[in-house]
C-alpha cells in the first residue's frame, strides 16, 4: 500500500510536492526523511529517495509508548560509521541493515 502525501508551503499554501514511499511501517517515516531531504536540505526528489534510511523497528501502539524502549533502530547500510558509533554511544540498539534485508526500508 503506498500511502500518498501533498505538501504545501505554510506562507502561500503553494504546492510544494507530492510524494509517496513503500515500506508497510516504514512508510510514515519514510515520508518524513524524503520530505525533509528536499526541504531542509534541497535535494531532488530522486536524490531523496536514494538517501540511506533509518527506521525504528518494534514499536507498538497497541502496547504505548514504552514499546520505543525496546524498539530497534535499523539503518540503512550507507550511512557513516561515525553516524553509526553515535547512535551506539547514545544507548540505541543499532542493526545495519545490507542486501535484500533493505525490502524494510520500501526499496
Amino acid at each position: 500500500t503506498i500511502i500518498p502525501g501533498m505538501v504545501t508551503h505554510e506562507d502561500s499554501k503553494d504546492l510544494f510536492c507530492t510524494l509517496g514511499v513503500m515500506g508497510g511501517f516504514m512508510q510514515p517515516q519514510g515520508h518524513l526523511q524524503v520530505l525533509c531531504a528536499m526541504a531542509d536540505y534541497g535535494l531532488d526528489p530522486q536524490a531523496a529517495l536514494d538517501q540511506p534510511r533509518f527506521c525504528l523497528q518494534g514499536v507498538d501502539s497497541a502496547i504505548g509508548a514504552e514499546s520505543a524502549e525496546t524498539a530497534q533502530l535499523l539503518l540503512e547500510e550507507g550511512l557513516p560509521q561515525e553516524t553509526q558509533d553515535g547512535l551506539r554511544a547514545l544507548g540505541h540498539d543499532v542493526v545495519v541493515v545490507t542486501g535484500w534485508q533493505r525490502l524494510v526500508f520500501g526499496r
